[in-house]
């Protein structure tokens, strides 16, 4: 197979994660028809593989004797599956590490077909299984390409299926305790029973068994291809994309690993680092519920005093605008130069726009042509005093009024709000008629098209 994602060689994870593999290992390997291919191993972390490397953080190239024989010696100390990367193809044939020295023999044409090991149970049962998916799949695609009519294709894969999942079984039962079947067991497809015909108890059989195949004190599990997208796909398929449904989701999937220290810290890491890089709106929301109940209530035992007061001042920046929050009263001054407040303002729906020049003045124009009858429109400086305001619109004439904050609250507001000043894209809120935030960050088209929805949910 070819690798399809990019190797790195390290990444930064704000709850400081380390993807370091430590521990002097031996891979021994012969490879028959290696010619001048290069040789490097490298691990599934996450939803990356990354480069084994040496001390330095420098590519380990494994060189090879004129007999195909080479050795890797270095930092391999961690389960999980692993892989032999040959550049610049970067064609690759995966295997499982589980802590030993290890002998690895394949001829490079024919990797899968050939490959074998010794010192290893766990990839003598892999393979053994890979072996028989392969013989099943040129039996399907025999059957499959024959033009015999007469042949029943659908119940010949029916029949397929039964084999595949008979010895699979099998093979997992027969071997609990390797590390090979329980990996076979964590990557199964949950199933629904048949008797189940109603579609939300389907769904809810299936996200309520989600997990069952996963033994969440495996922590080697997390160096496989398949747990990072499994985690993510109960949180971003299978729960529904509300703040609260989503943190108890995580909250779920993180009591599960209670009894794994390196499972938890992974779990605690990979949903915080989502969550600050999320380009969702409530994903602030999220976070904030991560850094409470596992940074500040001190449940993130690993982190050090510098890296938890950067958590935890990203988070008091954005606590006072987080959806829901209700926003603190402040004065503006309007075209007329009359003081009046956010509080005073009375509409069903509040549009705060913090613009700073130069910025989309079509967005002014269609907010005035669209705006409906409950909805009042607030567009306010972020820079200008009222001299600066009164300049401006004397020498670009307005059809929308434009507010200035009073210097006063200014900078109040800023840090409420979580304003940057100096940003000329605008900033965006929709507060309900009680002044809570029901939406941030969006654009103008986006906060007419939530009203018309809150408007016809209502009707």
């Amino acid at each position: 197979m070819k690798l399809k994602l990019a190797i790195y060689l390290s990444i930064l994870f704000i709850g400081s994660y380390s993807t370091q593999i430590t521990a002097q290992k031996t891979i021994q390997l012969t490879i028959k028809n290696i010619e001048k291919d290069s040789v490097m191993i490298a691990y599934y972390f996450g939803e990356k593989q990354y480069i084994l490397g040496d001390e330095n953080g420098n590519n380990t190239y494994i060189k090879f004797d004129k007999n195909g024989k080479g050795t890797f010696t270095g930092n391999l100390s961690k389960k999980g599956m692993y892989m032999l990367v040959f550049p610049p193809k970067n064609d690759y044939i995966d295997f499982l590490f589980d802590g030993k020295d290890l002998e690895i023999s394949l001829d490079r044409k024919l990797m899968q077909k050939s490959i074998s090991f010794k010192n290893s149970s766990a990839n003598q049962l892999l393979y053994k299984y890979v072996s028989f998916l392969s013989n099943l799949s040129n039996e399907k695609e025999e059957f499959l390409n024959n033009k015999n009519n007469n042949i029943d294709k659908e119940r010949l894969l029916k029949e397929l299926d039964i084999r595949h999942v008979e010895f699979k079984n099998e093979l997992v039962s027969n071997n609990m305790n390797n590390m090979a079947a329980k990996f076979l067991k964590a990557s199964n497809q949950i199933k629904v029973p048949l008797e189940i015909t109603n579609k939300k108890e389907q769904f809810e059989y299936y996200k309520a068994n989600f997990f069952n195949t996963i033994n969440f004190n495996d922590e080697w599990l997390i160096r496989t291809p398949f747990f990072y997208p499994k985690i993510m796909t109960y949180l971003d398929k299978l729960t529904e994309q509300k703040i609260d449904e989503i943190a108890k989701s995580i909250d779920y999937i993180i009591g599960l690993s209670v009894n794994n220290d390196e499972m938890y810290q992974y779990l605690v890491v990979t949903f915080l680092n989502k969550y600050a890089k999320s380009s969702l709106m409530i994903a602030e929301n999220v976070y904030s519920h991560i850094v409470k109940k596992y940074y500040i209530e001190r449940k993130a035992t690993w982190i050090e005093d510098s890296q938890l007061t950067k958590i935890i001042a990203t988070y008091n920046k954005s606590k006072n605008s987080l959806i829901g929050r209700k926003v603190d009263d402040f004065k503006i001054i309007n075209n007329n130069n009359q003081t009046t407040s956010l509080y005073k303002t009375a509409a069903q729906y509040k549009i705060l726009y913090f613009w700073q020049p130069p910025f989309n003045q079509a967005d002014l124009k269609v907010s005035k042509e669209e705006l409906p009858n409950n909805v009042a429109f607030l567009s306010i400086s972020k820079s200008f005093n009222l001299k600066e305001r009164d300049d401006f619109i004397a020498k670009y004439p307005q059809d929308f009024p434009l507010n200035i904050l009073i210097e006063e609250d200014r900078l109040a507001v800023f840090e409420s709000l979580n304003i940057y000043k100096t940003k000329t894209k605008p900033t965006v809120f929709l507060l309900d008629e009680s002044n809570q935030i029901i939406a941030k960050r969006i654009t103008v088209k986006q906060v007419f098209e939530m009203i018309d929805q809150l408007n016809n949910s209502k009707k």
